[in-house]
């Protein structure tokens, strides 16, 4: 008797409200599922997943790498230095020493011939690790963003991608001296070589000496000129 009622209901409806019903289930299908907080499916991931766990080397081996889907290259913050059976962060460290993309695939293989980005104010140092809180911290799958304890003045890294290419930006607070410090992989047995900063054009000029002479060495170790 139900189901006769609610034929009976729905043929006494207008073609004119049926047709709007079905138009407006066809928009709703192709904008996608929309929840009451206007969300969409990337405010979901949680990228800090993996990074911590009871050990050194026990734990989920994962970095809040920024990326795009089947980017070329993710970029992280730098809390350790990368190698085999180390990742470059993990949640439980409290300082910052840089910034990098890197290309390390997992948490067993290592990592060769990247470049880490350091931001810093005051003297200028080739080596430099800053305090950071969790609380400061904002991590997606598209954007990353932390406030580090630079002498007790708040300084600012935010990240974003594209396929091949790594978007920062750092907000320094005011001081007279401001820096980001460039830094390649160190292997040993490692050649120098040299670099320097053009104030003028606020631009990175380096120069590798005899480096990639054959494919997979690593950078040779540099040299920070103020």
């Amino acid at each position: 008797m139900r189901v006769q009622k609610m034929s009976i209901a729905l043929k006494s409806k207008p073609a004119s409200f049926i047709t709007a019903l079905i138009a407006i289930c066809f928009v709703i299908n192709l904008i996608g599922p929309v929840s009451a907080f206007g969300q969409q499916p990337i405010d979901e991931v949680n990228p800090m997943i993996g990074t911590t766990g009871p050990s050194v080397y026990d734990y989920g081996g994962m970095i809040p790498g920024v990326a795009t889907p089947f980017g070329m290259t993710h970029w992280t913050a730098m809390t350790r230095e990368n190698k085999i059976s180390v990742y470059s962060y993990n949640h439980s460290d409290k300082t910052i020493q840089g910034f990098l993309g890197t290309h390390q695939p997992a948490i067993w293989m290592g990592d060769y011939g990247y470049v880490s980005l350091m931001p810093s104010v005051g003297e200028l140092h080739a080596s430099r690790k800053l305090p950071f809180g969790h609380q400061g911290e904002v991590s997606a799958p598209n954007y990353y963003a932390v406030t580090m304890d630079d002498g007790g003045k708040p300084l600012k890294a935010e990240i974003t991608a594209t396929t091949r290419a790594g978007f920062l930006k750092f907000t320094f607070p005011a001081s007279r001296a401001a820096h980001i410090v460039s830094l390649p992989a160190v292997p040993r047995n490692s050649e120098a070589s040299s670099r320097s900063i053009r104030r003028s054009r606020r631009s990175l000029a380096t120069t590798l000496t005899e480096c990639l002479k054959s494919w997979g060495r690593h950078f040779p170790t540099s040299k920070v000129i103020s």
